[in-house]
């Protein structure tokens, strides 16, 4: 398994990938297909979420338990854009203000 679901597990995986075939999920009773394309993904604590920019320029995101991303990748649906990506470490610093969230890697 690529991406632990083991509660405790605290690493967190970063990546770029590119949807290749059907990838749907529901929110809220509502169909969510992503398009075909680039987008980031990111795992942690069992569920990965993948984010892409949408037709319209607006971000958009659907968040999977880990087994089902897997199947997917399985699958072919998705295909990690560069494999060595997940060996490297990468530290990443998330802090909080007022003006909401901000990452640094």
């Amino acid at each position: 398994m690529l991406f632990p679901a083991k509660a405790g597990t605290n690493g967190m995986l970063s990546f770029k990938a590119r949807v290749t075939g059907r990838l749907a999920a529901e929110a809220n009773g509502w169909p969510i297909v992503v398009p075909r394309g680039h987008c980031d993904v990111r795992s942690h604590a069992g569920v990965v979420s993948l984010s892409w920019a949408g037709g319209d320029g607006v971000a958009r995101s659907i968040v999977l338990a880990a087994p089902r991303f897997e199947e997917h990748l399985e699958a072919g649906a998705v295909v990690i854009a560069d494999p060595v990506e997940l060996c490297r470490p990468r530290v990443q610093r998330v802090t909080w203000s007022a003006a909401g969230f901000t990452e640094m890697a």
